[in-house]
């Protein structure tokens, strides 16, 4: 059951106090995410993460100066790690072969999943994370500055710290109704209604927690999909 209320209370924390990760929980934190699934077993992923406050914030200068990069006591780097597989390749005297969309689209998925599993961990033991697109921006630079071999391919950041206020439900954003996610059987097209009820929820949602920078969700939809 306590899975159950990790998953329920799991949020986007962007304030960290001034305390740090335990070392012994962050290490086993990265312990677990040795378990996450992946496509046929390849486990393609790597994890580099830094707690040097300088190369944070650096990270963040990278991620287009996100204020939540830079006081993270913790940030994870999740990459497909090239290096390791071709050694591989190398070592038998074989060739990589091209990149097809198979492979591409399900190491970007193991990803999700690595990251979500990491996040959640980070939730059991109190932490605050918060999942970072933003290494996509200055990939090249990051890796330098993990001295990372420049074949691998960055994916994904995660923010880690102590929030600033405790994980509750209160903190957590309202997400789309259940009958709009989740059909039986078949397919339906009669999901708008629930978009324009959630739309209403969010924006209250924000007005009560003084987020003034996210559009609702009808909004957000519009700015993000349509073609410009």
């Amino acid at each position: 059951m306590e899975t159950l209320k990790d998953i329920r209370i799991r949020q986007s924390v962007r304030q960290f106090s001034n305390k740090g990760v335990n070392s012994k929980d962050l290490d086993k934190i990265l312990d677990m995410v040795r378990f996450a699934p992946s496509a046929y077993n390849l486990q393609e992923l790597g994890i580099v993460y830094t707690r040097d406050k300088n190369k944070i914030e650096k990270i963040s200068k990278y991620c287009g100066n996100q204020t939540q990069v830079k006081a993270a006591d913790v940030f994870f780097v999740i990459f497909r790690d090239n290096y390791r597989l071709n050694s591989v390749l190398k070592e038998n005297n074989l060739e990589r072969a091209d990149s097809s969309l198979g492979p591409d689209v399900l190491v970007k998925i193991d990803s999700g999943i690595m990251v979500y599993l990491l996040s959640l961990a980070a939730t059991s033991y109190g932490y605050g994370t918060t999942i970072i697109g933003g290494v996509y921006d200055e990939p090249t630079e990051i890796k330098g500055l993990l001295n990372m071999p420049q074949e691998n391919d960055i994916l994904i950041g995660l923010t880690m710290g102590v929030p600033e206020n405790k994980l509750d439900l209160d903190g957590v954003k309202p997400k789309l109704n259940k009958e709009c996610i989740v059909m039986e059987e078949e397919y339906n097209t009669d999901t708008m209604k629930y978009m324009l009820e959630y739309d209403k929820i969010l924006d209250d949602w924000h007005k009560t927690h003084n987020v003034t920078d996210r559009p609702a969700y009808i909004e957000l939809v519009k700015i993000m999909l349509s073609k410009k």
